[in-house]
């Protein structure tokens, strides 16, 4: 009985939320186009820059070399000296370039499925750019709690250790 009944709550609220699209058409339009042009002249422009340089960096070996620079941090949160540099450009970057360049390590056989996983858990978040703009500016008007909420992130992501 009660999962009929969530079934029919689900089916009344889906075609409720399809009449106000129907309804709000132009506004629902006018919102995909804003989203549109935003992903189009500000996100995929921002986040190319580091995915090619992220890339060419794993692709020649120098990831190496650049992780040997956060050492100390690498020693502090426990992870393989050899990847730390895929966590910094991950949570400096966002989301997308940390779980690319994991997939490529794995791809390349470079790292095991199980450092995959478990690079993959504290490699999603939003970069600087995303939380002091998207949320701060824009949410709260304040790039000061976008940097807050950026390093509230990135502390809860960074790896416990085993």
């Amino acid at each position: 009985m009660k999962t009929k009944l969530r079934h029919l709550f689900t089916v009344i609220t889906l075609c409720g939320y399809a009449i106000m699209l129907i309804i709000h058409s132009e506004s629902v339009l006018e919102g995909q186009r804003q989203a549109i042009g935003k992903c189009l002249n500000v996100i995929i422009p921002s986040l190319f820059a580091f995915m090619v340089f992220s890339d060419l960096l794993i692709r020649s070996g120098l990831y190496v070399y650049v992780s040997k620079l956060f050492k100390p941090l690498a020693y502090i949160l426990k992870i393989p000296e050899q990847l730390i540099f895929v966590f910094v450009i991950s949570n400096l970057a966002g989301y997308p370039i940390g779980a690319s360049l994991i997939a490529n390590l794995y791809d390349n056989k470079l790292i095991s499925k199980e450092s995959a996983s478990r690079m993959l858990s504290y490699s999603y978040n939003g970069g600087p750019a995303f939380f002091c703009g998207a949320v701060g500016l824009a949410i709260f008007n304040s790039a000061k709690i976008g940097v807050m909420i950026f390093i509230s992130c990135l502390l809860y992501s960074s790896p416990s250790p085993r």
